[in-house]
């Protein structure tokens, strides 16, 4: 039996979110709207939003330009063939590195022109488009179209898995200005501050440049010419009660673009050094398969911190990759200079949504490039501390960014006093739980442990199919042995679907992992 302890549960703008949250979330297409989508309409959209439907004509200027990319790489390959001169070592240390525009000149070997030649013709050919067949029916086709007009709607990804979520625009801005409207986390602008923000960002730049911390090729990466404010969207949760919203802030071309991956290349290693780290699934498979077993009256809890980016800090965030940094044996570049980039990074965060224009006081973007690894990084030194001063410590503490998967050996009452001390130790940083001792999902899949069986299922929201993998531990264990080889427990049953996946495949490579009780 699984229990939830004081789930929050999200107010939302419509009745349709409300209702569709008490559903079974197993389908491709999840439609909020009022409107019903027709056969044609769902059967497109099942497809996903990554399908490419056949071209209907040709691109002329866009076909030009990856054919010309296609034969500078033709060039290239043929040119630097028999150099054996070239320096490679000098980019190992500088990863930031500007794409060099350097082209061959023509006519250096004549097949390879002869080819060019070739494929020139047939792509300047456009017949060739009139005889390729085309990957929708003209049910699909005028579906399509249909689609494109409704412009009352909003059509997004689900926040996690493959489904498609349809939303009315009207709910959609309605639930961006509840988020908006936080004045602790957000603040309206009156004008677009980008291209004063990306002054400060580049003279810090030049400066670091000048004192000699990064080199010119950093330098040269690192600058936004042509600067943008970010763009904030927002994802469906269709996994949560009520179906609340990731916000999500896309700084493409926004002047902390590049000063963002700079900080997050050298914060990872330090995230992934941190004892509670997981990288992500198969990584979470391997750590649970290095348990051995789990004493009797065991409980798998997971929490779920809620809505981490927004509720960190900035200076608490600050100091802690200050002491991440400061922990280097190799202190280059300076921390100086990393956490000089990451202060503007978070007091730079701008965008624009509904032709408005907002700053982000508090917290990080989902969306910044280093924004994962600062919220490990932080996570990582507020853990320790609570697991240090917590009333009861777990048997297992491992962590995914914000979703953490622990093992107690405790009774309720010790469980319940450890996750009140947990949300009353910091005040924006608040937790969920779930708690078992028998199933519980975590990631892509869930957990499930008893005397004689686990079995472990990928989660219905990833993919809109279920997979049942049963591993057999008596089939696996030698009777006289307390715990299992680890080889015997590669034996696995897959049942339930004949279709190789690539989700299938995953779990078919992962599951071999499971516990036994004593």
């Amino acid at each position: 039996m699984t229990s939830n302890m004081n789930k929050q549960n999200s107010s939302t703008t419509s009745s349709q979110l409300r209702s569709h949250s008490q559903h079974k979330k197993s389908t491709t297409v999840i439609n909020l709207t009022q409107t019903k989508l027709t056969e044609h309409e769902r059967n497109l959209l099942d497809k996903g939003l990554s399908f490419c439907p056949t071209p209907t004509k040709a691109n002329k200027v866009q076909l030009a330009i990856d054919m010309n990319t296609f034969h500078r790489r033709l060039r290239l390959a043929e040119y630097f063939f028999d150099d054996e001169t070239e320096d490679t070592t000098k980019y190992v240390n500088e990863p930031f590195r500007k794409k060099n525009l350097f082209t061959p000149p023509p006519n250096r070997d004549s097949f390879l022109e002869a080819f060019i030649t070739l494929t020139k013709e047939d792509t300047e050919d456009h017949s060739i488009f009139r005889t390729m067949k085309d990957n929708l029916t003209k049910s699909e086709r005028d579906a399509l179209e249909s689609l494109r007009k409704k412009r009352d709607w909003i059509i997004k990804p689900a926040d996690k898995g493959s489904a498609t979520v349809i939303m009315n625009r009207s709910d959609y801005i309605l639930e961006a200005d509840k988020i908006l409207n936080n004045t602790k986390h957000y603040k309206r602008l009156k004008s677009d501050p980008t291209n004063k923000i990306n002054i400060s960002i580049k003279a810090a730049i030049n400066d670091e440049y000048q004192q000699g911390n990064i080199s010119k090729s950093t330098r040269d990466y690192l600058i936004c010419n042509d600067p943008k404010p970010g763009t904030f969207y927002m994802l469906p949760k269709i996994h949560k009660e009520g179906i609340p919203f990731r916000p999500i802030i896309s700084t493409i071309n926004h002047p902390t673009q590049g000063i963002s991956e700079y900080i997050d290349y050298h914060l990872q290693p330090l995230a992934a050094k941190l004892p509670s780290y997981i990288k992500d699934t198969t990584h979470f498979l391997q750590i649970i398969h290095n348990l051995e077993h789990i004493p009797p009256g065991s409980s798998m809890i997971t929490f779920d911190v809620v809505s981490l980016y927004p509720s960190i800090p900035i200076e608490e965030g600050i100091q802690a990759c200050r002491k991440a940094l400061d922990r280097r044996s190799d202190k280059t570049p300076p921390t100086n200079t990393i956490i000089r980039f990451l202060k503007l990074v978070l007091y730079s965060n701008n965008f624009v949504f509904n032709n408005q224009h907002f700053l982000q006081i508090h917290g990080t973007a989902m969306g910044q490039k280093m924004a994962p690894s600062y919220a490990i990084i932080y996570m990582g030194d507020l853990e320790e501390k609570i697991l240090q001063d917590a009333p009861s410590t777990p048997l297992l503490w491992h962590r995914f960014i914000d979703d953490i998967y622990s093992i107690f050996v405790a009774n309720m009452q010790a469980i319940t006093a450890f996750f009140k001390f947990l949300n009353s130790y910091h005040p924006t940083i608040k937790f969920t739980m779930e708690i078992s001792k028998t199933s519980i999902p975590f990631l892509d899949v869930k957990v499930h442990v008893d005397d004689h069986a686990v079995r472990m299922f990928s989660e219905a929201t990833l993919t809109g199919f279920k997979f049942n993998i049963t591993i057999n531990a008596a089939a696996a264990v030698n009777e006289s042995s307390p715990r299992v080889e680890p080889r015997k427990r590669r034996a696995f049953i897959i049942s339930d679907s004949n279709d190789d996946t690539p989700d299938l495949r995953l779990i078919r490579r992962n599951a071999f992992l499971f516990f036994k009780s004593d």
